[in-house]
C-alpha cells in the first residue's frame, strides 16, 4: 500500500511539473520574439542575414552576393528572413510568407503581395513587421535574382480593404499581417517601391 502511494505521488508530481512547464511555454513563447528583438537592438547585435542585401553599385564598383537556393524575403531592420511560398489557399501561410495568388511576382513588376502570420505557435513570420520604418530596405530573392525595395508607405486597414492587392503601374511590394498583435482585427500594410533589380 505504501509503495503504491509513493508511485501515485511520483506520478502526481510528474504531471504537476509537466502541466506547469506547458503553461509556461504557452505564456512565454508569444513574447520571445519581442524580447529577442529588444535585446538585439540594445546590444547592437543584429540577426545575420545569410544572403547579404546587394549594395547599390556605384560607377566604379560591382557587388556580387551569394543567392539563396529558394525564394526568400529579408528585412534586416526587422530581423525578418523568411521563405516565400506559393500556393492556391491560405494554408500556404503555415509554410512561409505567402505570395498571394493572382497578384504579381518581382520578375513581372506591378504589385507583388505577400502575407505572413504575425504570431502562431508554429511560426512567427511577420512578428516584427511593425518594426519596419519608412525608407527601410526590403530584399526579395526570386528565381535566382535579387530585387530591392524601399518602404514608401505604412498603414493600418480593415480586413475588407482588398484594394491593397490591386495591380500598380510601378513595381511595388505590398506586405501585410494581422494587427494588433495576437488579434486579426486589422491589417498592418507595408508598401515598398522597387529601387534595384538584378539584370
Amino acid at each position: 500500500m505504501h509503495k503504491q502511494l509513493l508511485t501515485w505521488r511520483h506520478a502526481n508530481n510528474f504531471l504537476t511539473v509537466a502541466i506547469v512547464m506547458i503553461c509556461l511555454y504557452i505564456i512565454v513563447l508569444p513574447v520571445v520574439p519581442a524580447l529577442q528583438f529588444w535585446f538585439a537592438e540594445r546590444l547592437g547585435v543584429h540577426k545575420s542575414m545569410p544572403f547579404p542585401i546587394h549594395s547599390l553599385p556605384t560607377a566604379n564598383s560591382t557587388v556580387v552576393t551569394q543567392k539563396p537556393p529558394e525564394n526568400r524575403i529579408e528585412i534586416p531592420s526587422a530581423h525578418i528572413n523568411e521563405l516565400l511560398v506559393q500556393g492556391p489557399t491560405p494554408r500556404s501561410l503555415n509554410k512561409g510568407v505567402w505570395v498571394i495568388p493572382h497578384t504579381s511576382t518581382p520578375d513581372v513588376g506591378s504589385n507583388t503581395v505577400l502575407a505572413g502570420h504575425r504570431f502562431m505557435y508554429t511560426n512567427q513570420l511577420f512578428y516584427n513587421l511593425d518594426k519596419v520604418k519608412m525608407n527601410d530596405i526590403v530584399a526579395i530573392f526570386w528565381q535566382g535574382k535579387e530585387y530591392n525595395y524601399q518602404v514608401s508607405n505604412i498603414s493600418v486597414v480593415p480586413p475588407t480593404a482588398v484594394d491593397i492587392q490591386n495591380p500598380t503601374e510601378q513595381s511595388t511590394l505590398t506586405m501585410y499581417t494581422c494587427t494588433p498583435l495576437w488579434t486579426s482585427k486589422n491589417r498592418l500594410v507595408v508598401k515598398a517601391k522597387l529601387i534595384y533589380k538584378e539584370s
